[in-house]
């Protein structure tokens, strides 16, 4: 989405920010293969801040998650509430942005992903809040604009699976032991692959599914056992992915691709086979995670925003939304006399540009493209 860090307030007169409405949503039916049974989908959440990232704990009843405050680019922090309906309760601050926690097996610690200067670190914190603990430096962010998630525990509790990465290395998957510090490097992108990221480990703890990432913003997702061996291509769509979850047999995993008209939720066998789409969560369903007879994920109408800010010396930034869409709006640009605001959006299907006033309004499609990406706009 955004091509600038989307922690930090924006320091151009245009920028871009990830969506400023967000929720997390469940659905109620079983996730893993045979008879299945009326899906519901109840809204857990109203909106006031933009919340991604969900995760439910081993027993189901309570999420953790991602969130920051809506009207602004500030930094995401972790929450934990219980569900359906608790308060949330926040466990994280500072100046980083906390992203994508997993429980422990345990149920009493979350890990994540900490990004920080452009650089990532894995954080542990008690799942009722406390002293959190750094336990190792990962790299440098493969995307500081929209990180994806990194962490995964192994079943034992004792290690996890990280996504790591060098300033000659791509990113690849670690084993990283919790007591220790100590990473372990299992997966090696071959040359012209953007990396590899979304580690999420087998319920039976012998598998871990992954995204394996193309140029232009392509995807497909893995498979390898433990130690890394076995590698295996599950998808073969080249679209990106955004989130993987395994049903809790480990038959199934379900992913959000981008693919037939929108970010949809798509179910393939871990076995291979065609994905079946999810009809039920939309068009707008990133990043979903499995519990016990439920399904959340990041349900966006809004996929993203373009914002004006005024540009300025002092510490605080006068910035409001000038443009929203049902779709993901990026590459905004003014046109040479200040009048006119040019920019890619998806709210079509397929990426398409658009052109409004410098008010962003009497907004009109410019271009019937009907299928490939739109890199950047000059």
């Amino acid at each position: 989405m955004s091509s600038g860090k989307f922690f930090r307030r924006p320091a151009v007169l245009l920028a871009l920010a990830l969506c400023s409405v967000g929720g997390l949503v469940t659905l109620m039916g079983h996730l893993a293969t045979g008879p299945q049974v009326t899906q519901k989908r109840v809204q857990l959440s109203n909106g006031e801040e933009s919340e991604a990232y969900p995760s439910i704990s081993p027993d189901g009843k309570r999420i953790a998650y991602s969130a920051r405050e809506s009207s602004k680019v500030s930094a995401f922090h972790v929450f934990v509430r219980e569900l359906p309906s608790g308060k949330p309760q926040q466990l994280t601050k500072g100046e980083g942005s906390d992203i994508a926690p997993v429980w422990s097996p345990d149920g009493g610690t979350l890990a994540f992903l900490r990004v920080e200067d452009e650089n990532t670190q894995c954080i542990v914190i008690p799942a009722d809040g406390g002293t959190e603990r750094k336990l190792a430096e990962l790299g440098p962010a493969a995307d500081s604009g929209q990180p994806l998630p990194a962490v995964s525990w192994n079943a034992d509790g004792k290690s996890l699976v990280v996504v790591q990465s060098g300033e000659k290395q791509s990113p690849g998957l670690a084993i990283l032991t919790v007591g220790s510090g100590k990473l372990q490097r299992i997966t090696n992108p071959a040359e012209g692959s953007e990396g590899d990221s979304t580690p999420v480990v087998s319920p039976s703890g012998s598998s871990i599914a992954f995204v394996r990432h193309t140029q232009n913003e392509g995807a497909d997702i893995f498979l390898c056992d433990a130690t890394g061996a076995g590698l295996r291509r599950l998808t073969f769509d080249d679209r990106g992915i955004r989130g993987i979850a395994w049903s809790r047999d480990g038959q199934d995993l379900l992913y959000s691709g981008h693919r037939v008209g929108g970010w949809r939720l798509w179910r393939v066998p871990a076995y291979g086979g065609s994905p079946r789409d999810l009809v039920i969560s939309g068009k707008q369903a990133y990043y979903p995670a499995i519990g016990r007879n439920r399904l959340a994920y990041t349900d966006s109408p809004t996929v993203s925003a373009i914002w004006r800010a005024t540009l300025s010396t002092a510490d605080s930034v006068e910035e409001r939304p000038l443009i929203r869409s049902a779709g993901r709006e990026v590459n905004a640009m003014w046109s040479p006399d200040g009048t006119k605001i040019a920019g890619v959006s998806d709210q079509t299907g397929s990426d398409e540009i658009f052109v409004s006033d410098a008010a962003g309004r009497n907004r009109v499609q410019v271009t019937q493209l009907k299928g490939p990406r739109i890199s950047r706009l000059r």
